[in-house]
């Protein structure tokens, strides 16, 4: 479910932007034991996967986590709203055998309330849902951050939340209308 502290470590999807990079350095801090196993970064064909990999890279390399990379089958970017659909179901899909791997009890994802109106599946009722059939492999899901805004959520330098493959943020993309509005 939300919000509760665990026992063993964290398994965190690690995109290498803002909501993640918080996750990272924060989540230590606020566990019984553990912290973060493993970072997964997932490929799953989108347009700044290089920036991302690599800014995912540096932050685990800065927390002393080890990170691994999960390439999975193209996702479908919906052109008129910037989303690729189904993409949190996928991610957390493809971090059960690394959360599983590295002795994990808890996969974190980085949805945070700003993620509401344009991604149902970073809405309360999916990752509950989703935690709910995580059992069956003896895990669970948890999103620390989505009951908060974007801008209660600290900037992490190395974090990349551009969608595009630019050497700047673009500016227009989703993500950098929200990290701008929300900041």
């Amino acid at each position: 479910m939300l919000g509760r502290v665990f026992r063993m470590s964290a398994a965190l999807l690690i995109s290498g932007g803002r909501d993640s990079a918080h996750l990272l350095s924060w989540w230590p801090w606020h566990t019984v034991l553990g912290g973060i196993g493993v970072g997964i970064f997932v490929d799953y064909g989108q347009p700044a996967r290089v920036r991302e990999r690599e800014a995912a890279h540096e932050l685990c390399g800065t927390a002393g986590v080890p990170i691994v990379v999960s390439t999975i089958n193209r996702l479908r970017r919906n052109a008129e709203t910037d989303v690729f659909e189904g993409r949190n179901m996928a991610l957390v899909s493809a971090a059960i055998p690394y959360a599983l791997e590295y002795g994990c009890d808890t996969i974190l994802i980085g949805s945070c309330r700003d993620d509401f109106d344009g991604f149902p599946d970073c809405r309360e009722p999916f990752i509950t849902a989703l935690s709910d059939a995580l059992g069956a492999y003896g895990l669970k899901l948890d999103a620390p951050l989505l009951h908060t805004p974007k801008s209660r959520i600290p900037r992490t330098t190395g974090a990349w939340s551009c969608y595009e493959a630019t050497d700047e943020p673009c500016g227009v993309c989703l993500s950098c209308r929200v990290d701008r509005n929300g900041a």
